[in-house]
């Protein structure tokens, strides 16, 4: 299942989100970062394509990971769960807005069983960028020029919708920057893509009552 990640999705783990800047605490004399920049993420708003990106840093101490993540002097406050930060895709038309950005968040999280066990059951927020602005927002904000189905989005993650500016100095023990794989597009990913519409179609059902 790991083949199925798209290639500009990054995991990262002990995670502090402070002055638009993401930092990843290391112990010292961890070896250097394999990753030390953050792809692009794309937002498309009728055929207009908006590219977003924040500082990777990184910042370390003689400490356990688990003290820090918990003392105040450094978090503000502590999320004991995943952050996505996705972008925003075409939110006027019910197609897109459901195979571009509901559809690759359910399947990030379905490969989860498969790639992180360890954080499938645990909480999730997500903060989405393509507003309109120049900054990342809450869907709430965005579902006002979108359909109504992006509500699924909210319903989706236990914790719902988080602003970049409600999120500065707050720690994530992970952050999974970009959107999960695009199942309607890739016609390998059979399972992936019935496992994915199957839950999408029953988090309806239960939402709604239908």
């Amino acid at each position: 299942m790991g083949c199925c990640t798209p290639s500009d999705v990054r995991q990262l783990y002990n995670i502090l989100l402070e002055g638009n800047k993401i930092f990843v605490f290391q112990k010292d004399g961890a070896p250097p970062p394999r990753v030390t920049s953050l792809p692009d993420i794309t937002s498309v708003k009728k055929q207009r394509k908006d590219n977003f990106n924040i500082p990777l840093r990184f910042r370390k101490s003689n400490l356990p990971i688990t003290e820090i993540m918990t003392n105040k002097s450094y978090c503000r406050s502590y999320f004991n769960g995943s952050l996505h930060i996705i972008g925003s895709s075409t939110i006027h038309n019910v197609y897109h807005a459901v195979g571009d950005n509901i559809l690759p968040l359910i399947a990030q999280i379905i490969l989860d069983a498969y790639l992180a066990p360890q954080m499938l059951h645990l909480p999730r927020m997500f903060l989405q960028y393509g507003s309109g602005s120049d900054s990342i927002s809450g869907h709430h904000k965005q579902s006002r020029n979108g359909v109504p189905h992006l509500d699924l989005l909210h319903k989706l993650t236990s914790a719902g919708s988080i602003t970049l500016a409600q999120a500065d100095g707050m720690c994530f023990r992970r952050v999974v920057w970009g959107h999960g794989p695009h199942v309607l597009y890739q016609d390998s990913l059979v399972t992936l893509r019935r496992l994915s519409a199957a839950f999408a179609r029953q988090l309806a059902l239960r939402c709604y009552n239908l």
